[in-house]
């Protein structure tokens, strides 16, 4: 996962594939409140996440995990689906505070 050159969503998408294969720790930040990440003009947000890992320090961090299409959701439950579909190594999923919620093994 290289955040410079991140998938973006397309119409009918509503899951991200996700491929950390840095060999290093590294970590992916998603705004979800950003129009890269999730639209407002009819293009779904990720909330389902398919990733390969290949190190046990990689984290998935979404920040504003409240907000669905540019607008908040906070009064709203917003659930969010996290598989990890490599064989080798776990990642960890972070809030805003990088706080650490899940570790999702493979």
């Amino acid at each position: 996962a290289d955040s410079s050159v991140c998938q973006v969503m397309s119409a009918g998408d509503a899951a991200l594939q996700v491929v950390f294969n840095a060999a290093a720790a590294t970590t992916l930040s998603l705004d979800m409140a950003s129009t890269t990440t999730c639209s407002a003009s009819g293009l779904f947000c990720p909330q389902v996440f398919m990733v390969t890992s290949d190190h046990a320090q990689n984290v998935v961090k979404l920040s504003k995990c409240a907000y669905y299409k540019q607008a908040d959701y906070s009064t709203h439950i917003l659930t969010y689906t996290f598989m990890n579909v490599g064989t080798n190594a776990a990642f960890t999923v972070q809030d805003d505070h990088a706080v650490g919620r899940a570790v999702v093994p493979p």
